[in-house]
């Protein structure tokens, strides 16, 4: 059953996904929004994100992104359009409620204002620093991160 504000969301029956991660093209969740239509890239409106490394309990030596508002960073990634179905994966895969949160941020896109994006609520869960400092880039200029990771 669709929530209220997920209805609002809409755009001519789709939803924009931000994904910054294990969802992006060529990493290893993407298949759960390749039916997405995939818009361009995009970054986060606000340099309010940190991004970090956390161990997978499931693959030996695979690292996956997590992002919280507890940074100075804004956040680079890929947009998509994606319709109920597939959003209601994407929840499954990225164990909404649970690992993550999807939340409406606002993003910097010529054609779109706001999107989805699963945020963390594994706070004071311990990151991996090896892998922080080897799968996030931190671009100085633009005090950006993008992922750039997966396995060790």
């Amino acid at each position: 059953m669709m929530k209220f504000s997920d209805r609002r969301k809409k755009i001519g029956g789709l939803y924009p996904v931000f994904a910054y991660g294990s969802l992006k093209r060529g990493f290893f969740y993407h298949d759960a929004i390749a039916d997405g239509e995939y818009i361009g890239n995009a970054k986060t409106k606000y340099p309010c994100w940190i991004m970090h490394a956390l161990a997978s309990d499931e693959y030996k030596n695979f690292f996956y992104p997590t992002v919280s508002y507890s940074g100075k960073y804004y956040i680079e990634g890929e947009l998509y359009l994606v319709d109920q179905q597939t959003l209601t994966q994407l929840d499954i895969v990225e164990e909404n409620g649970f690992a993550y949160e999807r939340k409406e941020i606002d993003i910097t896109h010529p054609d779109f204002k706001k999107a989805w994006m699963y945020v963390s609520i594994l706070e004071g869960r311990i990151t991996h620093p090896i892998a922080t400092k080897h799968f996030v880039c931190r671009n100085r200029r633009s005090k950006s991160l993008s992922w750039q990771g997966g396995f060790l």
